[in-house]
């Protein structure tokens, strides 16, 4: 009877040990938790510099008037005097802002070997062909226009060199006469150079004071590919010279670190 008793009382305490044991992964234990989350977009670049393909513009032409200034061969651009012309191109396209540092450089190189003289260029602001640059101007911010009418074929006060087209060109186009400027991210002052613009260049064929018999000599003899000046054959003038006139621009933007 003891001896069940006994046999009992252990099996009862066994019982006992295994709930015990069941149950005690509900009671005790340490617990420690923790973790994060994160995301991002890509930062916006959103713009572009107009003209991507790097074309040939159409600012010289090989026919003015009416065919009164014709090149001889198609496609093959010719200047003389009573020409003129221009050129229009939209820069950066595109609304936003980008969210990066970046740095913008503009090279411009304009050509004139008839003389400053006699081929004279112009530039525009706006769409309406009335808002002529100044040769002055120094700064975007400082950026000085006219409002009164231009006249595309007798630019008066906005002539300007092919030396000073080209700082301009640089100034318009990069924010910097030294085309070259460093812009910060989400920096709203890249909006200032957006707009459209327009090359104006004219060879005045004579009818205005400047057309001196000094002046009509050395337009002739650059017609018959002489130096302008001494009238002598040379190796630097020719009348199929492409190379005359010309103006090339080229505009990178690059992202910086």
């Amino acid at each position: 009877m003891k001896k069940a008793k006994m046999l009992l009382v252990a099996a009862l305490v066994f019982g006992v040990i295994l709930s015990s044991y069941g149950v005690s992964g509900t009671y005790a234990k340490y617990i420690s938790e923790g973790g994060f989350t994160d995301q991002a977009r890509i930062a916006k670049w959103g713009f572009t510099l107009g003209k991507t393909d790097k074309s040939t513009a159409s600012l010289f032409k090989d026919n003015y008037n009416s065919n009164k200034i014709k090149s001889s061969s198609d496609g093959q651009d010719v200047i003389a005097p009573g020409a003129y012309g221009e050129y229009q191109f939209s820069y950066i396209d595109g609304t936003a802002t980008p969210e990066v540092a970046f740095n913008l450089t503009a090279t411009a190189k304009v050509t004139n070997n008839i003389g400053d003289d006699k081929v004279k260029f112009a530039i525009v602001q706006g769409d309406d062909a009335t808002h002529a640059i100044k040769s002055s101007t120094s700064s975007i911010d400082e950026l000085q226009k006219e409002t009164s009418d231009f006249n595309k074929e007798e630019f008066s006060s906005y002539n300007l060199t092919a030396s000073q087209l080209e700082t301009l060109l640089k100034l318009l186009l990069s924010g910097d006469a030294s085309g070259e400027k460093e812009y910060t991210a989400n920096d709203t002052a890249v909006a200032k150079l957006k707009g459209n613009y327009t090359i104006y260049w004219m060879w005045d064929f004579g009818t205005q004071p400047l057309a001196t018999e000094e002046s009509n000599k050395s337009d002739t003899n650059l017609g018959n590919g002489k130096d302008k000046t001494s009238g002598e054959e040379g190796t630097d003038y020719t009348a199929v010279d492409a190379e005359a006139v010309s103006v090339t621009v080229s505009v990178t933007a690059a992202q910086t670190k």
